[in-house]
């Protein structure tokens, strides 16, 4: 898989940690993500609600997108996030936002 880092609960069995990593194994195909949740669904005999309450105990970030201030790698909640983060210029997390919006706001970048 493409720079995609997994993190997956301890109590997990080996196959809701198996369909974690099916799940999460649509970002390398050009498969319609539709699709690759009803596929799913065949496979493990499941609902699409059981697949998401599973993929619900795993994570996964982006290992080549990262915080431009404290490095932390990019996580991400659907396939669709990964193009999308890749796309930009630069990230900022969740904790480090806050800190720089008050940092500039207290020293605005002058336009000079």
């Amino acid at each position: 898989m493409l720079n995609v880092l997994f993190g997956l609960d301890f109590m997990m069995t080996a196959e809701q940690k198996q369909l974690c990593l099916d799940y999460w194994s649509v970002v390398d195909t050009q498969e319609n993500y539709a699709n690759h949740l009803h596929r799913l669904c065949q496979t493990y005999e499941v609902s699409p609600e059981q697949v998401f309450k599973t993929v619900q105990l795993s994570y996964a970030y982006l290992d080549d997108v990262t915080c431009v201030t404290c490095g932390m790698n990019c996580p991400i909640y659907l396939p669709a996030d990964v193009s999308i983060m890749r796309s930009k210029d630069s990230w900022t997390c969740d904790h480090c936002l806050p800190v720089l919006e008050r940092e500039n706001r207290f020293y605005p970048l002058s336009p000079f």
